[in-house]
């Protein structure tokens, strides 16, 4: 079980949700606008254990959806699903 976030915006080419849906497992996932989170009821180990790995994604994830904003002129849309 896990948390999936995907960032989608507007003019998204079909290769850019290609390149989240590719990211899977992945803790680097946040430069494609995907991040995932292993979820088991207890807390999360990536806070923990793989913290940096994790947060670095995380930056590149708000990185990549303000320069898709700027870019693009809209709003990035975050999808969370469990």
């Amino acid at each position: 079980m896990g948390i999936d976030v995907y960032s989608s915006w507007a003019g998204q080419a079909a290769e850019e949700q290609a390149a989240q849906e590719d990211a899977g497992l992945a803790l680097n996932g946040g430069d494609v606008g995907y991040l995932r989170e292993s979820y088991t009821g207890g807390p999360y180990t990536t806070k923990i254990l793989c913290r940096d790995a994790f947060e670095s994604s995380v930056r590149a994830f708000v990185s990549l959806a303000e320069r898709k904003e700027r870019e693009t002129g809209t709003h990035c849309t975050v999808r969370v699903e469990f």
